[in-house]
């Protein structure tokens, strides 16, 4: 297909992910990044330029804190990358719960907020029948196969795509954010081989059984 063929198909693939069912937003998430990086395309080429858009700080639904979910925070960090945006976190005063926040322009936005709280969803799937031990251990194995998953696309001859954070995004960061998101601190991390094999073994998967299954079904 040409390039406004590619266009077209990207912006039906977001219409899409706007889908009430799950798999099938999901699918057309992931289809829509591969197209774009297949074409070397980024969202101020299907809309408008950055430079004519605010820097936006947006809500997500996932919360976590130190003792709950505490590997949100890498997750996090990894998505808002992929995706040129940055992550935070909010709190009340004196309470453990956090609110996580990506930062970037409303497109990126977008995508990034659907893949994060995706990507979320999918983890605790995963983990919803191991013991609460491992569950550490398997998402921070998830994590890693999933940033290898990201890097091999964004290497790949074909589908090359560097993802960079807008200067605009990091300048808004540095002025106004306070609460930055956190890495797994030495307690957090994976202590079972077994599940954090099998969380990279999911991670590396994540991008692309999706598009696997969508792209079968139209052959």
């Amino acid at each position: 297909m040409n390039l406004q063929e590619a266009k077209e198909k990207i912006q039906k693939c977001l219409a899409l992910s706007d889908s009430p069912n799950e798999h099938e937003a999901q699918t057309a998430l992931l289809m829509a990044r591969k197209l774009m990086a297949s074409y070397k395309l980024s969202d101020a080429d299907l809309t408008k330029t950055p430079s004519s858009l605010e820097v936006e700080k947006r809500l997500t639904s996932i919360t976590y804190s130190r003792r709950r979910d505490a590997w949100i925070g890498a997750l996090a960090n990894l998505i808002a990358e992929k995706h040129c945006c940055s992550s935070c976190y909010t709190h009340e005063y004196n309470k453990q719960t956090r609110f996580v926040e990506m930062i970037g322009f409303p497109d990126d936005l977008d995508l990034c907020i659907r893949a994060f709280e995706y990507a979320v969803y999918a983890v605790h799937t995963n983990i919803i029948y191991r013991k609460p031990a491992h569950e550490m251990s398997y998402a921070l194995g998830f994590i890693n196969g999933l940033k290898k998953a990201y890097d091999h696309q964004d290497e790949c001859e074909e589908t090359a795509l560097v993802a960079i954070i807008p200067k605009e995004v990091t300048e808004y960061v540095k002025s106004t954010v306070k609460f930055l998101k956190e890495e797994p601190n030495e307690r957090t991390r994976a202590y079972c081989a077994t599940s954090y094999s099998l969380g990279v073994l999911d991670g590396k998967n994540h991008l692309t059984k999706k598009i696997c299954k969508a792209e079968e079904g139209s052959a």
